[in-house]
């Protein structure tokens, strides 16, 4: 009955039984099987990876706990039974975002399984695979790859047609290659993953809403609208509104909505999703939805409305932190510390949550640094915000993931704090949507928005070098018009803006000097003025040189 439960809650039953007669089993366990620490350990075992299908992840990191316990005092160390609790002990403590104690327990469990004698290679791959899923996340790519590679291999040679762990194993491996830039294997895996998904688990929705993020990586929204929102109906149906799973899946497909410009149907999905979130306690989830509704209201010209939810989330996201987990705590401070209108109060409020997350990881997650960096920097306590930053830094395995860190690191020198005001964040959202419809070829529509998107930076950050990256785009919005003569002005400032503040791009949007110098050569070239075509032509090598030289920096030596 309990190895049962997995079906149940994809079909999205009511659970409440279950978890009663969980509970009362687990009351009576150390009571009645005293004697009997083999059956106990198995039953607490299975107790606890129920309890983890049911999302009771506390319950089940104390089950496991126990059962390893057990396991060991009767088997000792190397036994494939603790491996397995250890195994099962580490996907759990991953759930709870433990990332250095999930490590640790999974590293041991891949330690005890290569010492084991007889053949385990398939409980060695899924022990790498998680290993490997739980390194990506700290950044240590290149040591995720061979790990998950390795475990692809085993189960390729024992199981040519995969198994039902397969699929989330070829997709953790996709993401680490689209991370290296490897997209074009990272695409087919994540289709591979797909297809093998459909056949072994035909109620999982994670295989579609995983290509679904992979497309919009891409930039490829067309495809990946309809990925993502069957991922999103699977979840809904499978796991109910309320999970943080159907949560993710809002969040995805909205944004993707919103970059297409259809802002009627993200303002009514994020609306089902609040009206449904608001029967429960309000939560981080909640907040996360009426922070993104206040962003399309805000598109829409719904100024009053936009300001009235977006305190609303700023509220909620301060009371959920009071549950203490540290990842609560760190993603209310983020919310207050980059939100423009935070009173110093609140700034202060971001400050002291973020301490503790901090504390509570150890000082060991780069992540939670860098929210005590832009908290303390939203207080104007510009030379802590500096010396977090640099810290969180040192801590970054990839140099490739640095980026967004060195830019923030460089406005803590300046002594500004980081985050947009409503007004700039709708501005990017528009600049997005208006990229999107220039690859479509919809120019006019992206006119409009590049224009929006334009007004609102020149005058929030005249100076900032993504500011000038705009006006070169809708240069080569009017220029596809053939529209050359309003076209000059806005591609020629863009490309000497981009180039004065070429030391201030971060290392991987440098590329866009080159696409506004290509503009430029298109222009000249369109309106038969060959030598300065040819002029600027001869710069294009120089620029890719760079390029180059900046991507091997980037990559860490085999």
């Amino acid at each position: 009955m309990l190895k049962g439960v997995a079906p149940e809650v994809a079909l999205g039953r009511d659970t409440k039984l279950l978890k009663e007669i969980l509970d009362k089993t687990a009351e009576h366990i150390s009571k009645d099987l005293t004697n009997m620490p083999e059956v106990e350990a198995e039953l607490r075992f299975t107790l606890g990876n129920t309890y983890y299908q049911l999302r009771e992840l506390e319950k089940a990191e104390a089950m496991h706990r126990e059962a390893l316990r057990l396991r060991r005092a009767v088997f000792g160390g190397n036994n494939e039974l603790v491996a397995a609790s250890l195994r099962e002990l580490g996907r759990v403590l991953g759930d709870l975002g433990r990332v250095p104690e999930t490590e640790s327990v999974l590293r041991e469990a891949v330690n005890v399984i290569q010492q084991l004698p007889g053949d385990h290679q398939e409980d060695f791959a899924h022990s790498l695979y998680l290993l490997g899923d739980v390194i990506r996340h700290e950044g240590k790519l290149a040591e995720a790859r061979d790990m998950l590679r390795q475990a692809v291999d085993i189960i390729r040679a024992r199981c040519p047609t995969g198994n039902k762990w397969m699929p989330g194993l070829l997709s953790c491996l996709a993401d680490v290659l689209e991370r290296r830039d490897n997209l074009t294997e990272a695409e087919a895996l994540q289709r591979e993953a797909l297809d093998m998904s459909r056949r072994f688990n035909p109620n999982d929705s994670d295989q579609a809403f995983r290509l679904g993020l992979f497309l919009k990586g891409l930039g490829r929204l067309t495809e990946a609208e309809p990925l993502l929102r069957e991922g999103y109906e699977q979840r809904k149906k499978n796991l109910g509104n309320d999970h943080p799973f159907v949560a993710s899946a809002v969040d995805a497909l909205s944004w993707v909505l919103i970059r297409q410009g259809k802002m009627t149907e993200s303002e009514l999905l994020l609306c089902e999703d609040i009206a449904t979130r608001r029967r429960t306690k309000p939560d981080a989830k909640l907040a996360n939805s009426l922070d993104r509704l206040s962003l399309v209201l805000r598109m829409q010209g719904k100024l009053t409305d936009a300001g009235s939810v977006r305190r609303e989330a700023l509220k909620i996201w301060m009371d959920a932190a009071e549950n203490g987990k540290a990842d609560a705590m760190n993603d209310a401070a983020w919310y207050i510390a980059t939100s423009e209108g935070s009173t110093s109060e609140q700034a202060q409020r971001a400050v002291d949550l973020a301490e503790k997350a901090v504390a509570a990881t150890k000082r060991k997650d780069p992540n939670m640094l860098d929210t005590l960096a832009a908290a303390y920097a939203r207080l104007g306590q510009f030379a802590k915000a500096v010396a977090l930053q640099e810290e969180a830094l040192r801590q970054m395995a990839e140099p490739k993931d640095q980026n967004g860190f060195v830019s923030r690191l460089k406005l803590y020198q300046a002594n500004k704090p980081y985050g947009d005001s409503a007004d700039v964040a709708c501005a990017n959202e528009f600049a997005a949507w208006a990229s999107w419809l220039l690859s479509e070829k919809r120019f006019a529509e992206a006119e409009s928005l590049g224009r929006k998107s334009l007004v609102i930076r020149e005058k929030e950050l005249p100076e900032h070098w993504s500011t000038f990256n705009i006006r070169s785009m809708v240069g080569e919005i009017l220029f596809r018009q053939n529209k050359y003569t309003e076209a000059e002005p806005f591609i020629v400032s863009g490309y000497e803006g981009l180039k004065q503040r070429y030391d201030r791009i971060p290392e991987a949007s440098k590329h866009h000097l080159k696409e506004a110098l290509q503009r430029l050569v298109l222009l000249y070239e369109a309106t038969n003025r060959s030598t300065q075509a040819t002029d600027h032509k001869l710069k294009l090598p120089e620029l890719e040189k760079n390029e180059i030289d900046q991507r091997i920096a980037a990559t860490p030596p085999r």
